[in-house]
């Protein structure tokens, strides 16, 4: 072994040549191979080391922790010579003891810091007076200059300008009658109440409180601050979280799952509060401390993290493709879920409880799983998901939590990288015919479950609504369904099966009038599909289309249907007129013909903006119109562009089984292969949307290579800035996304 490597080993003297290199950008190996290190413990080193030096040796005001500090170096100089020697009885397990150690210390060491930098913040504050505020506030309304200001009140500059916000804050709680002006409304606020200091509660304070609130005439909480010249918020919180009789001892283990269970189901705090019997604000402030204690429970309180709040922020559209949480799809399989509740605020605080006990995956972890996925493919997920932990623990200073993912977190993450699809349930965008065609399917579903006295939408379950979608001709859309209803129902007196019924019948009765005075409609797609079919098989033989024919088959199908259909003279002119207006519609207002890559950028826009047809028409086919993009969508089928996890895998390992090249795949076979609805032209298009189409077809040039390896560096939040590539290079028509792949391969230095 050489002599640098020995002398390296476990000393701090090289630590800054080794920040050097890694804030120069140079890979572990060319570290290594400079320093005569291994890079597994120059990797150790810098992720360990660095920040605890940097946190815990800055700070040689106590002998104490300088002699821990030294202690511990000790140690770690023992862990670093046995990995450089290779001893064998060294065992990952040994140094992951020693990496929690280590941050523990690190952790009580930033704390007991910025507990005594707080103390002595608050030991050197500057006493203010009512007077000064007045003086200072007056002062910086009629523009004097911030030296008058510090000569005048004989303060440093930083302590006026944080003193005027408190000012300012004050002047607006307090609202005195007319002709007081706002100096004098300082002064009369700290004659009311201190607002700066923290209130001493006294057992008299409290006896006046308790007796004037639940006296024979129940006092106002202004009332009553004014007598005990407190705060009437503060008078209300005391109140209701420590003096109120009763309000500890009534939460017991069952009361408490009934909380959760009435806030799961999204109820209002009204409605819970007069379930169980208690004031809105304790069940409130109850539900708030159950929720925090489980999500504390495994680990830090991500909640409320500002951390993860920056982390998230910069997340959002960092591809330039995608605007909403990626990781929010397919929630029946990351929560296990069988069926879902039949509220639609309840099913999204789940969502909610979930994100917050699994954190958005860093920017770091994420090119990890893409050099990953890169290197071994689609097959290996358990070991994917093993190389992520290791070197999340690799990176525990950048880390935000230190959770552990599985391989079905990696494998759903990174269908969402590469095809995310934005779910879309806006029920504000259904037609007239839609709406009535779910208020008829409602109806039939509704008679067939009568026996077993199911009302939709209150005692309904997932399957009840997945058979309202199906009978309207939406398979999958039973979540659309549950929406639509609760926002239709929303504002009814009552909420009773009479009065949802005759809400029913009175819908339908305006969706058949409006039909009738409109004339010419725009149907659903749905009806649509099912329409287009029906005019290819009543064309002549000379191509021409007998409306009349198609007319009287898709009265047969509506029938068939359900029994309420939206056009009850579907032999009249009026129908046979509005059904060859939306065949002209869908095929000729679409535009010119459409080419093969405007369709990929269509369904890519469908998939990763919804149906908000200006942004699909601003971001990506901007050389249309936005009312040519409609009409195409109506011919355009909808497997690509709800495309899930499991057919994403089948789509790529059906080309894979052929190893043939781009121009010589048999698309008909791998249609074959995937679930019924698939066909040739979207599977062709939804492969070549993949990551694999993008390695194999894109080309880059030195010079981006160059400008990738350069300038792609984290900013303050620790992301990149992938859209900026697109920026500089934005002749050569390659994605950000492209760009992160290409920069994931030029850096790969994971740790086989």
């Amino acid at each position: 072994m050489s002599q640098g490597s020995g002398a390296g080993a476990g000393s701090f003297s090289d630590l800054t040549l080794i920040k050097k290199r890694v804030q120069e950008g140079k890979p572990w190996h060319q570290i290594a191979a400079e320093m005569e290190q291994s890079p597994v413990v120059l990797r150790i080193r810098y992720y360990v080391l660095e920040p605890w030096l940097r946190q815990g040796m800055g700070h040689r005001s106590s002998v104490a922790r300088s002699e821990s500090l030294s202690g511990f170096a000790k140690k770690l100089d023992e862990i670093f010579e046995a990995m450089v020697k290779d001893e064998p009885q060294l065992s990952l397990a040994t140094v992951q003891g020693w990496y929690d150690q280590i941050l523990l210390y690190s952790r009580r060491t930033r704390h007991n810091v910025k507990r005594q930098r707080e103390r002595e913040t608050l030991l050197s504050t500057p006493t203010w007076t009512p007077e000064m505020d007045a003086k200072l506030l007056k002062m910086e309304s009629e523009g004097e200059s911030w030296a008058a200001i510090e000569d005048e009140l004989g303060m440093q500059y930083e302590d006026c300008l944080r003193r005027l916000h408190y000012a300012r804050k004050m002047k607006q709680r307090l609202h005195g009658p007319d002709g007081v002006t706002p100096q004098s409304s300082i002064v009369r606020l700290h004659q009311h109440y201190d607002l700066l200091a923290r209130q001493i509660w006294t057992p008299e304070i409290d006896e006046v409180i308790v007796r004037m609130r639940e006296g024979e005439t129940e006092s106002t909480w202004a009332t009553i601050g004014a007598m005990v010249s407190v705060d009437p918020g503060l008078c209300c919180s005391r109140y209701h979280s420590v003096l109120r009789p009763l309000v500890e001892s009534v939460w017991s283990e069952r009361k408490t799952k009934q909380l959760r269970h009435l806030v799961g189901l999204g109820e209002s705090w009204d409605t819970i509060s007069s379930t169980l019997g208690l004031p809105k604000q304790a069940c409130r402030m109850h539900w708030k401390e159950t929720r925090t204690d489980v999500i504390a429970g495994s680990g830090e309180n991500l909640a409320i993290s500002q951390r993860v709040a920056k982390e998230v922020e910069s997340r959002l559209n960092k591809h330039g493709r995608i605007e909403r949480f990626y990781t929010c799809q397919d929630w029946g399989e990351l929560l296990d879920m069988t069926s879902r509740t039949s509220s639609v605020q309840g099913w999204k605080r789940r969502q909610l409880d979930w994100l917050n006990q699994h954190p958005a995956w860093p920017e770091w972890a994420e090119n990890v799983l893409i050099q990953l996925v890169l290197r071994k493919g689609l097959n290996a997920w358990e070991e994917i998901a093993t190389a992520v932990n290791m070197d999340s623990r690799m990176n525990m200073g950048k880390a935000l939590s230190t959770r552990t993912v599985t391989a079905t977190e990696c494998r759903m993450h990174w269908k969402n990288l590469d095809m995310p699809v934005q779910r879309t349930f806006d029920s504000r965008e259904w037609t007239a015919s839609t709406r009535y065609s779910f208020w008829s399917a409602w109806f039939w579903c509704r008679e067939k479950q009568q026996s077993n006295k199911v009302m939709g939408g209150q005692q309904g379950d997932e399957q009840f609504w997945n058979k309202v979608a199906r009978e309207m001709g939406m398979p999958g859309g039973g979540e659309q369904c549950l929406v639509f209803f609760e926002d239709s129902v929303r504002g009814l007196p009552a909420l009773d099966d009479k009065t949802i019924t005759d809400h029913a019948n009175q819908q339908i009765h305006n969706a058949q009038e409006k039909a009738t005075q409109q004339g010419l409609v725009l149907r659903p797609k749905h009806w649509s599909v099912v329409f287009q079919n029906i005019v290819r098989q009543c064309k002549s033989r000379l191509g021409e289309v007998e409306w009349k024919k198609v007319a009287v088959q898709m009265s047969e199908h509506q029938w068939s249907t359900h029994k309420y259909t939206l056009d009850r003279d579907t032999d009249t002119s009026a129908f046979v007129n509005s059904i060859e207006w939306h065949w002209r519609h869908i095929h000729k207002d679409a535009g010119p013909p459409w080419s093969h890559s405007e369709l990929k950028l269509l369904e890519q826009g469908i998939r990763e903006c919804g149906f908000r047809w200006k942004d699909i028409w601003q971001k990506y086919l901007p050389w249309r119109t936005s009312s040519m993009i409609r009409p195409r969508w109506y011919r355009l089928p909808d497997c690509a562009t709800r495309i899930t996890v499991d057919e994403y895998e089948t789509l790529l390992q059906a080309v894979d089984e052929q190893q043939a090249s781009l121009a010589n795949i048999d698309w008909g076979k791998v249609a074959a292969k995937m679930p019924e609805g698939w066909s040739k032209q979207p599977c062709q298009r939804a492969y070549e949307a993949s990551y694999r189409h993008f390695l194999e077809q894109t080309r880059f040039t030195a010079e981006e290579d160059q400008w990738l390896l350069q300038n792609m560096k984290p900013q303050m939040n620790g992301s990149r800035d992938w859209k900026a590539a697109v920026d500089r290079f934005s002749k050569s028509g390659i994605s950000a996304w492209q760009y992160r792949l290409r920069w994931c391969q030029l850096t790969d230095t994971l740790v086989s």
